[in-house]
């Protein structure tokens, strides 16, 4: 078996105490933080928005939140806050029914910029279409089921049970 001279082994030790320090460092920084959740949630019909709330893995600053109706108008909203990981931000007036696309950005823990906006717009219930029912198991729609107006999702229409 050889032997390493002393010089060697302290330089081979050194080395690999470094690249372990780095790795443990720097681990933290190669995962930016997400969204883990936000009110109103994607795909959510809701009867108003009071406020959107937004919260994320960790701590965020510098938050900016914009909301979008169907046709890409920019709603007014209050100004967002952060406390933490949690955004909330007013929405001062009621919405008229409708879709509407939350959009964000924030500065992560790690100090880098990240941003997103809600993969599905929520949507404030129409008379035509007001919220859904909750059911205990979903249901494929049933055929002539129109795409503003699912069947099932009004008072007036037939309850899959």
């Amino acid at each position: 078996m050889a032997v390493l001279p002393r010089r060697a082994r302290g330089t081979a030790l050194a080395t690999l105490l470094c690249g372990l320090f780095l790795m443990a460092v720097s681990s933290p920084a190669l995962a930016h933080d997400r969204l883990k959740r936000s009110t109103p949630a994607q795909n959510a019909t809701v009867a108003a928005v009071d406020v959107i709330e937004l919260e994320f893995s960790a701590r965020v600053r510098l938050p900016a939140v914009v909301l979008h109706d169907a046709a890409g108008a920019t709603v007014p909203i209050g100004a967002p806050q952060a406390e933490r990981a949690l955004v909330t931000t007013p929405v001062p007036a009621a919405l008229p029914p409708g879709r509407y696309v939350i959009g964000w950005r924030v500065v992560s823990s790690d100090g880098h910029p990240i941003e997103g906006r809600s993969r599905s717009p929520c949507a404030v219930p129409t008379a035509r279409c007001p919220a859904p029912r909750q059911r205990r198991r979903a249901r494929p729609p049933p055929a002539g089921a129109s795409r503003d107006c699912p069947a099932g999702s009004g008072r007036d229409s037939p309850r899959w049970s």
